[in-house]
């Protein structure tokens, strides 16, 4: 029977004054600089701990290199000795099992110096990851 036929609309703009929003503005500000200070402690502590792992993994390359020095000097040395066995039984004072026995230790020294340029390999492989390399070995048929 009484119908609402009237209607009305507002295009009034709103107003909205922060006046009683201090304190939750001040709230995310403290909880923001919190979140901000734990992600750069984060960063800080990652940052520190590649140099540490730069230093460490350069360390040991350097000290696998130096040993690898040492290790070709002995190569050369137990070659001269089996040259020195060779010669000798070209001239005839040798025989065959003395130039044999020569040939053991050069064989040695260099599976030494193989092991050592592997172990050179591996760890210049950890210095490049350490800060964060991306390296990735290829990947074989089998993979």
């Amino acid at each position: 029977m009484f119908k609402n036929t009237s209607k009305q609309i507002n295009f009034i703009p709103g107003l909205r004054l922060p006046l009683f929003d201090g304190g939750r503005l001040n709230a995310n500000l403290a909880s923001t600089r919190a979140t901000s200070n734990i992600l750069m402690e984060r960063y800080n502590q990652s940052v520190l701990n590649a140099v540490r792992n730069v230093a460490i993994n350069g360390t040991h390359l350097q000290t696998l290199n130096d040993q690898r020095a040492i290790q070709a000097q002995r190569v050369d040395a137990t070659r001269y000795t089996q040259a020195s066995a060779e010669a000798a039984l070209k001239q005839g004072p040798g025989s065959r099992l003395q130039a044999t026995e020569a040939r053991l230790p050069v064989l040695s020294e260099q599976v030494s110096l193989l092991m050592l340029d592997t172990l050179r390999i591996i760890q210049s492989i950890q210095l490049i990851k350490s800060p964060g390399g991306g390296y990735q070995a290829a990947k074989t048929e089998q993979d």
